[in-house]
């Protein structure tokens, strides 16, 4: 229910208290504005005589206010069910019965009856579609943006022995190159700056003696501390 893309239906039964079902309270909780809230009464035909015009108010949304209001519908009973009464059959019951009772069938055509809820939830849907795709689109963009990030890092796809002569002919040369930079005292691939080659320059001594040469690296290294 938290989720802001999803459409909440509150199915709540005609013959309780409406207001005070527990559906409801979270429905409000989680969604605030009531956007993407709807209420299905279900069991209207249980409803006690004298009891209707409250409940029919209530489907006008004239009582406890919601944006996208009510829906009456009249489910298969369980006498229906145990006869094996099919969906088809069922509906058309459920459209006799508010076309001839004293209170729903004065009700607007489209606030009672599965074909309209499915109307209205697809209608429904469809706006909260509308109003989240910017949103989803750019989430997308963000993570397609973190997993090509996410396959870099994991470097070429070896999945023939081609890739894998590449592969391993990359790792050689990398190797050889650090070997030599290891060699000559340098540990950074990019060239040093002017001010690290004259001190390198500075060391390099024609008739170095082994502390020379000890003084030398020592300097290079610190030096190139930070490179490495």
């Amino acid at each position: 229910m938290q989720q802001e893309r999803t459409v909440i239906i509150a199915v709540v039964p005609a013959n309780v208290d409406m207001h005070n079902t527990e559906i409801l309270q979270a429905a409000q909780e989680a969604d605030r504005d009531g956007t993407r809230t709807i209420a299905v009464v279900t069991k209207v035909d249980l409803v006690d005589a004298g009891a209707e015009l409250a409940v029919h108010e209530l489907l006008l949304n004239k009582k406890k206010r919601m944006h996208l209001g009510y829906h009456a519908v009249k489910c298969r009973s369980q006498f229906e069910l145990n006869v094996g009464t099919s969906i088809e059959t069922g509906v058309a019951n459920e459209m006799a019965f508010f076309g001839r009772h004293e209170y729903w069938r004065r009700l607007p055509v489209h606030l009672w009856g599965v074909p309209k809820l499915s109307e209205r939830l697809v209608s429904i849907l469809q706006d909260t579609i509308r109003r989240s795709l910017p949103k989803v689109i750019a989430e997308i963009s963000t993570r397609m943006a973190d997993t090509q990030r996410e396959l870099a890092r994991l470097g070429t796809q070896l999945d023939s022995p081609g890739a894998q002569r590449q592969q391993f002919g990359k790792w050689v040369n990398k190797y050889s190159r650090l070997m030599e930079a290891a060699i000559n005292g340098r540990y950074c691939d990019s060239a040093p700056s002017p001010k690290r080659q004259r001190l390198m320059d500075d060391v390099r001594l024609p008739d170095s003696s082994s502390w020379e040469v000890n003084a030398r690296l020592r300097a290079v290294l610190r030096t190139e501390e930070n490179c490495f």
